[in-house]
């Protein structure tokens, strides 16, 4: 498993001390990331590589928050490339190794050149080294399915804070987004995230919401009905 070290800031942090909920995703997020940029896939990769990764699906339990100051080690291992698509765990863990965090996400492989995706080439399954058998953990369907009684929220227009190196919306942007039109700023036990099209500045979110007492889905489209993301809080 590739690991990095963190410990909880006070910025990442909400009233009652406990780290919020967009900080948990952007841990799991930047430690994938450091891992691809470990073995030359990462975000300004060689262009002669022909293809590069797009992050379909977040589902992620929270078994403990951590709290402000305290350490911390994040995770990651692949477990397994099959057709377009990639599997990779990542984990939260406090400093004697207990399980705070665990999440499976799934991306597609996209060819440069084209746009679709596209089979994960050889070479670039072989370049990742932490392979392992996907954690213990139940893995939920990768679509969220939208429920009947869905109501219409004020737009959100797209941010400059929400844009990364990609030019269109974080992966962690779609949550805020959601968190803000659904005003849920908690923690839930399992967030879950299908990623469909990048948001991209001049783009607005036109959320759909639906929520009792057990879930809180959240649709983000544009004005034209694009579809950019669907974001389940599950309490």
């Amino acid at each position: 498993m590739f690991t990095m070290d963190g410990r909880v800031r006070y910025s990442e942090v909400g009233a009652d001390g406990r780290i919020r909920l967009d900080a948990i995703v952007n841990y799991l997020q930047d430690c994938v990331m450091l891992h691809s940029e470990g073995v030359g896939r990462g975000v300004y990769r060689d262009a002669s590589l022909g293809g590069f990764w797009l992050m379909a699906s977040w589902q992620i339990e929270i078994l403990r928050a951590p709290r402000y100051h305290e350490e911390i080690k994040i995770g990651t291992n692949p477990y397994e490339f099959r057709g377009v698509f990639g599997g990779r765990n990542v984990q939260i863990l406090d400093a004697e190794g207990a399980q705070l965090v665990r999440a499976n996400s799934i991306w597609v492989y996209v060819n440069s050149d084209t746009g679709a995706p596209a089979r994960v080439p050889k070479d670039e399954a072989e370049a990742y080294t932490h392979f392992a058998d996907r954690i213990d953990m139940e893995y939920m369907p990768r679509k969220i399915t939208l429920p009947d009684g869905m109501r219409e929220c004020a737009p959100i227009p797209v941010t400059q804070e929400l844009i990364d190196t990609n030019r269109h919306v974080n992966n962690c942007g779609y949550v805020r987004v959601a968190m803000e039109a659904a005003e849920y700023y908690g923690l839930p036990k399992t967030l879950r995230v299908e990623y469909k099209q990048a948001a991209v500045m001049g783009n607005d979110f036109c959320p759909e919401i639906y929520r009792d007492e057990r879930h809180c889905v959240v649709e983000l489209h544009g004005r034209d009905k694009t579809p950019f993301a669907v974001v389940e809080f599950i309490f």
